[in-house]
């Protein structure tokens, strides 16, 4: 049996990474299931004695949760809400999750909503919520299924999006979700060359643009699908240069170029060429205060480009969903800044 508090300590050893999970259970919050009647999704016990030390909130019987015990949602054991997790219980926690047969099958009613979620014209781009509503219709359809409620629990941007993109092995494609945020309050632009402009012959020379509607702090990153790398572009030791206190600062409306052209007293002596054939993905990210986290990650670039490594590209996803959850937090009533912008743009050089 895996308790609850199992589980939140071995999610907290995943920091950086995308977790869905599911909970076909009563109970869900607490990882548990009933033992009653047979409609009821269960569990079988073996006759081994229940160890003395139990490290869950959650009493073991299950008959006595709600009545004689607080009971506690999983994310609350591992604060998801402010992270990369998002988790989908079939019941409130003090609810039971019922069973649905169909011939001589028997599916958790959320399970069975699942599938057939999944067979509907999405072509498998279902998300959590998809799961939630279709349970909504089906459970329509079952008269004996009247007080389970699925939750939707952790961050919610992740309900959002398709599991099939999700569990995709392309970090490009998790990044480029977790860095854009749409802020009405700041209009942030990003094109190569001319806008418009998407694709490119291999070793066609490339200029970044970059123009946002607020001043602040700018992150301008390259992702390469053919080779999964990940380049910093914007800090450079160019920019470094041009502002006084040694910035990432950008001004309102300022149009930010890389390569910029040539200044007097610092003549440009790089250049970008298309030089893989293949998809890329240009991120751009504006902070209103400076971002200390992210500055820690990135560190100095002495260069026109800088190498991520992949431990450096964890730590960036993760401070990224950190910002998204920030920014979903209007969903829970919660107040919190949105005071970031995101946007990305797709090129494919031939």
């Amino acid at each position: 049996m895996i308790l609850d508090d199992e589980i939140g300590e071995k999610l907290k050893a995943l920091e950086g990474r995308l977790v869905v999970m599911i909970f076909d259970s009563c109970h869900s919050g607490t990882s548990t299931r009933s033992l009653n009647t047979s409609s009821v999704r269960s569990l079988s016990y073996s006759d081994e004695p229940v160890p003395e030390k139990v490290s869950s909130r959650s009493a073991l019987n299950p008959g006595s949760q709600a009545e004689n015990s607080r009971l506690y949602s999983l994310s609350e054991e591992i604060d998801a809400s402010k992270s990369y997790m998002a988790f989908l219980s079939a019941t409130s926690p003090d609810q039971k999750a019922y069973e649905i047969k169909v011939g001589d099958v028997k599916y958790g009613a959320l399970n069975y909503s699942f599938i057939q979620a999944a067979a509907t014209d999405k072509g498998g781009n279902i998300t959590l919520s998809d799961i939630k509503d279709k349970f909504y219709a089906v459970k329509k359809t079952q008269a004996d299924i009247y007080d389970q409620d699925p939750q939707i629990e952790g961050n919610p941007g992740l309900a959002q999006r398709s599991l099939k993109e999700i569990f995709s092995d392309s970090y490009m494609l998790d990044l480029a979700y977790a860095a854009q945020n749409a802020n009405p309050k700041i209009a942030l632009s990003i094109w190569a060359n001319e806008k418009g402009k998407t694709d490119f012959k291999q070793f066609d020379s490339m200029q970044f643009h970059v123009q946002c509607s607020a001043d602040g702090y700018l992150y301008f990153f390259n992702l390469m699908e053919s080779s999964n790398e990940m380049y910093l572009i914007y800090p450079n030791y160019w920019s470094m240069e041009r502002n006084p206190d040694k910035s990432n600062y950008v001004g309102k409306n300022e149009e930010i170029l890389s390569p910029p052209p040539p200044t007097r007293g610092l003549p440009i002596s790089f250049q970008f060429r298309a030089d893989k054939r293949g998809k890329e993905k240009i991120i751009a990210i504006v902070s209103r205060s400076p971002w200390k986290e992210m500055d820690a990650v990135i560190g100095e670039n002495n260069e026109a480009k800088k190498l991520m490594s992949d431990q450096d590209k964890i730590k960036i996803l993760g401070l990224l969903y950190q910002r998204q959850s920030e920014r979903h937090a209007e969903y829970e009533g919660t107040k919190l800044p949105n005071d970031w912008a995101g946007a990305c743009f797709d090129i494919e050089v031939y």
